[in-house]
């Protein structure tokens, strides 16, 4: 059985006026944490947005965070509390906790009328008396009493305190709300009003980022500006992230004349990072700096094509660093591989950019190609000057690469002026001494040297004459090109020998003659040449005839004197073999005869070398008598025939032949042997000796010819010279006497 009319309508009011008191509780409630949650958003997104000037994405970001947060206050205090579903058992059960004499008998009456009771056996009577206290009670009782609507009007007083101050905000400050809602609700961007205005120098926009582009390892110099038409601070902060280090900060103090200008430096950079910068109300935009390799050359090659006169084969050159040496007027060919692709390279030399612009080409090869992104190589090629006063000149490339980072220190090098060097010579005479006669000829020796070739040698000559009025000597230089030069190019080494004519300059006796020779080299006169050298002076006195044939009649006499001892020599050794071959015959070979075929060995190998010396004397003799042409041409020619030929061909091969043979005798063990070579030198010994006399006898006779001659020469110059004077005495003396006498003028 059902008791359907156990809940009467009374009961069923109340429930459901209770139902919709704590639905309206509810939902004050949730308007109270809804509008402090809208005005909180508010006040939270203008206190960030004016704080940092954030941008549109920033703003973006805070705002759908502010509304997430109002969301979240609408669905917990409003929504959810809502959505929990109130039947007549929980409104029963909320009025029976707030009334403690209903003891369950609402609750009871409610279950007894929705089910069966009487099939569990419960009392009909029992039910229908619950139901009828239940019905009494609730005929007095406040159905709205358990719901707190006195502290949920208190609570409404907060969010209408805080639309008040909102209110009052945004009347009071107006301008500042008004920016707001264009910058938080219709996302304008419009910069909020400040007192200080800072803004940075350089960099490129990238990503709402301000980009700063170092190259690793230089320094970056950051300047940030104050609009001098507001405030300006005294200083700025800048707030660095460096990944290594953290997050840093420094002040930089302003400059300049209105102390608006504040630079930091930020040396040796090896890392990126990020940077903002500070000051009174102003932030800057986030800056980042990026670290980049700058553009540089990792291998140079340089061909050097040398000027034509220098006659050198091309010079390839491969290094990265060092000292290039180049000759002047040289052309320089050069070929580089940089580490990245290239959008432009030039090459300075001395700082000015030379006349052919580089190219850039395939790193692989030299080939030239069209400039496009990707090329590494670079090709070019510079001249040096034909005359410069400079050592040394600074070579440098300056490398762009596609980024547009420019390296002005690509790769640097110094250049060596390699200026040509002045040839050397040497000049020795040969034939003649120091003393010369007016009319002698001076051979000269002349060699030259050069690293690029020998053009021509000029002998030069000086005078120098005493003058009989004046203490000072007159000098006078004269130039004579030797002719003889060989004209083959590029001689890199040259030995010419040329014979001086001293005749032609009709010299006096007692002049001294300076004489150096000049060598010029195959350097162009655009290359500000030839070079020149200049060789040790020689000095020549001129002397008579008879003076320089009485010196050289003087060394005759002492190369005779010393002859003399030489045929004494030779006759011992011919004495000295004899005995030796006596002995031989009487005594037998033994230890004396050894020694003194040994000893007349080393002796005869001695009078070779003593004739040989003679015969080189009287060779310088008989030179120096045919350069200073002195002597007779009969007396020079019996000189060389009869005395300086036949001492060569002795003293050559056989007098040397002989004193080997005399040696290995001393060293033979047969008697027979030793007596068949010494009996074949007796006779040899006997010839050298006749023919040392017969040499000795031909020196004395043609010394005393020539003291002879030399003496008659002597006394007819003095005759001649005595002779003038009386002539020129006589003329003197008689005057005019002789002469045809003037015709006296007639009378007018």
């Amino acid at each position: 059985m059902v008791f359907d009319d156990l809940v009467t309508g009374g009961i069923r009011a109340k429930l459901n006026s209770l139902k919709w008191s704590l639905r309206a509780n509810l939902f004050g409630n949730a308007l109270v944490w809804i509008v402090l949650a809208l005005v909180a958003g508010i006040f939270l997104t203008l206190g960030i947005d004016y704080a940092l000037h954030m941008d549109r994405a920033q703003r973006g970001l805070i705002v759908l965070l502010a509304i997430g947060g109002i969301a979240y206050v609408v669905w917990r205090f409003g929504l959810r509390p809502l959505r929990v579903p109130m039947g007549e058992e929980e409104l029963a059960l909320v009025l029976e906790n707030h009334y403690g004499a209903l003891d369950d008998r609402l609750i009871s009456t409610l279950q007894f009328a929705a089910h069966d009771q009487t099939r569990l056996g419960a009392s009909e009577v029992l039910i229908k008396k619950v139901a009828d206290q239940a019905g009494e009670l609730m005929e007095n009782l406040e159905a709205n009493g358990p719901v707190e609507s006195k502290r949920t009007w208190k609570r409404m007083s907060i969010p209408a305190a805080a639309l008040v101050i909102l209110a009052l905000y945004s009347v009071c400050y107006s301008q500042v709300m008004s920016l707001w809602f264009q910058r938080n609700v219709l996302f304008a961007d419009i910069a909020w009003p400040q007192e200080t205005y800072l803004s940075i120098e350089g960099g490129r926009e990238v990503d709402g980022k301000l980009l700063f582009r170092v190259i690793r390892g230089r320094s970056l110099n950051i300047t940030v500006k104050a609009n001098i038409d507001h405030v300006v601070p005294k200083d700025v902060t800048f707030h660095m992230d460096f990944p290594g280090l953290g997050t840093t900060g420094e002040n930089v103090t302003g400059a300049g004349p209105d102390g608006n200008i504040y630079v930091k430096n930020f040396s040796n950079v090896a890392e990126p990072f990020e940077f903002y910068v500070t000051g009174n109300d102003d932030r800057t935009r986030d800056c980042h700096v990026k670290v980049v390799d700058p553009p540089e050359l990792l291998d140079v090659r340089f061909t050097i094509d040398y000027p034509a006169y220098m006659n050198r084969p091309q010079g390839l050159i491969e290094f990265e660093r060092g000292v290039l040496a180049v000759p002047p007027g040289s052309r320089v060919s050069l070929w580089g591989r940089a580490n990245k692709p290239l959008a432009g390279a030039r090459l300075l030399l001395d700082g000015k950019e030379v006349e052919t612009p580089l190219r850039l080409v395939s790193a692989g090869n030299t080939s030239e190609r069209n400039v496009k992104t990707g090329l590494k190589g670079i090709a070019g090629h510079f001249y040096l000057p034909e005359r410069t006063k400079k050592s040394s000149m600074k070579l440098q490339f300056e490398l762009t690469d596609t980024e547009g980072i420019t390296n002005e220190h690509g790769a640097t090098y110094a250049i060596r002026i390699d200026l040509d060097r002045p040839p050397s010579v040497s000049m020795n005479r040969t034939g003649v001494r120091a003393d010369v006669t007016a009319k002698a000829l001076i051979p000269l020796i002349i060699r030259g040297q050069d690293d690029c070739g020998v053009a021509g040698f000029d002998v030069c000559v000086t005078v120098v004459t005493p003058s009989k009025t004046t203490t000072a000597p007159a000098s006078a230089m004269k130039k004579i090109a030797v002719p003889n030069v060989p004209d083959a190019p590029f001689l890199r080494e040259v030995r010419v020998t040329y014979e001086l004519d001293l005749e032609p300059m009709k010299l006096k006796i007692g002049s001294l003659v300076r004489i150096h020779t000049v060598v010029r080299d195959t350097m162009p006169e655009s290359f500000g040449g030839p070079n020149t050298s200049k060789s040790l002076v020689q000095a020549f006195k001129i002397v008579s005839e008879q003076e320089l044939m009485s010196e050289l009649v003087r060394i005759q006499r002492e190369i005779s004197q010393e002859f003399i001892g030489t045929v004494m020599l030779q006759g011992q050794v011919k004495d000295k073999v004899r005995a030796t071959g006596d002995r031989l015959i009487s005594t037998g070979l033994d230890a004396e005869v050894r020694r003194g075929l040994s000893v007349a060995g080393m002796a005869q190998r001695q009078i070779a070398a003593q004739c040989a010396t003679a015969a080189q004397k009287l060779s310088d003799v008989l030179d120096e008598m045919n350069y200073n042409r002195v002597g007779s041409q009969a007396e020079k020619q019996r000189l060389s025939a009869k005395i300086i030929q036949p001492l060569l061909e002795i003293s050559k091969n056989s007098m040397i032949n002989l004193g080997a043979e005399l040696t290995r005798a001393s060293k033979e063990t047969g008697a027979a042997t030793v007596g068949r070579i010494t009996a074949g030198a007796t006779k040899t010994l006997d010839g050298f000796y006749t023919e040392l006399e017969r040499i000795l006898e031909e020196m004395q006779q043609g010394i005393r010819r020539q003291e002879l001659e030399n003496h008659l020469k002597v006394i007819i110059e003095a005759g001649t010279r005595i002779l003038e004077e009386i002539r020129k005495k006589a003329e003197k003396e008689t005057g005019t006497v002789f002469d045809a006498p003037e015709k006296p003028e007639k009378e007018k």
